[in-house]
């Protein structure tokens, strides 16, 4: 936003990003931080320095209410306020609530599209300058990085062992978020976790280095939650680096960028592991329409659309 000339405030959507606070919100515990919220909020506002303010994004709303929309309204009465879902209403229950109070409102997902009459605007990649080049023992067939939850884990597993069969090189960081969250895995799947041991982190990675993996590997996983049906952050980002994409989201096939020859739909409860290793072994060619097509998933024209500066 500020290559387009804003002068951009930024406030975290959550007083606190710790497990237990976030454990209570999605909890729907959120009376408990509602004092805390409403302080953290009063302070963020008073802080921004301009009040010529265009306008106020609120992307993936949960601390958030309606009571906060209206004080920030009542501040900047000509702003043009928009919220953008990139989580599942399924996952984020209370934020339809909000979407009466702004004026424009638009999602990830092609399922909450649908049901909720609001606007569908894929994620985004964004245009980086080359990544560094790992070590060649860094690079990879196939590469995930992610935080582990639903039946991730699992999936995994049974890609991981028609790897070693292959002698492909699977590269994985499975991510728990805090040790506790890590306890309570090895407690319930003991036998994968302890085979995956060191592919576990604890700390989030730096995202340049996550970009280098993903550009010296031949292809890219992606595993989505089930209750999701939008193209993920991942799906995206492997989009802009013109890699090979590996996913479980069937609903991939709906996009215009999709292409057989780069995206390979799987099934992890029917896993045809001589297919996969077939499709990362493929050398497809990419037609200057296709390139054209990527393009347009970039983060300058998802913030043109975002912003009513539609081409």
């Amino acid at each position: 936003m500020k290559g387009k000339g804003f002068n951009v405030f930024y406030i975290d959507e959550r007083p606190s990003n710790s497990t237990l606070f976030k454990t209570l919100l999605r909890a729907g515990l959120i009376g408990l931080l509602r004092n805390k919220i409403y302080q953290y909020y009063a302070r963020a506002i008073e802080a921004i320095t301009s009040d010529n303010i265009e306008h106020i994004l609120i992307i993936n709303p949960e601390a958030i209410d309606s009571l906060i929309i209206e004080r920030l309204r009542n501040k900047y009465p000509a702003a043009q306020v928009t919220i953008y879902m990139w989580d599942s209403l399924q996952n984020k229950k209370l934020a339809h609530l909000l979407f009466d109070k702004v004026d424009q409102v638009f999602t990830f997902d092609s399922y909450d599209c649908k049901q909720s009459a609001i606007e569908l605007l894929p994620l985004f990649y964004a245009k980086k300058d080359a990544p560094e080049l790992l070590a060649p023992e860094q690079e990879s067939s196939l590469f995930f990085i992610g935080n582990i939850h639903s039946d991730r884990l699992n999936s995994i597993d049974k890609l991981d062992a028609g790897f070693v069969a292959s002698g492909k090189r699977f590269y994985k960081l499975l991510y728990y978020p805090s040790k506790i969250l890590f306890l309570l895995a090895f407690l319930k799947n003991p036998r994968v976790i302890k085979k995956f041991y060191h592919d576990i982190i604890l700390k989030p990675v730096a995202y340049s280095r996550v970009v280098a993996m993903m550009a010296n590997a031949e292809c890219i996983l992606d595993l989505v939650h089930p209750k999701q049906t939008g193209l993920t952050m991942r799906t995206m980002e492997t989009l802009g680096l013109r890699k090979k994409l590996i996913t479980n989201n069937v609903n991939i096939r709906n996009y215009d960028f999709y292409n057989p020859e780069l995206h390979y739909v799987i099934d992890p409860d029917n896993l045809k592991i001589n297919e996969v290793i077939k499709f990362i072994d493929s050398s497809p060619a990419l037609s200057l329409h296709y390139q054209n097509i990527v393009e347009s998933y970039s983060v300058d024209i998802w913030l043109d659309r975002l912003l009513g500066r539609k081409k």
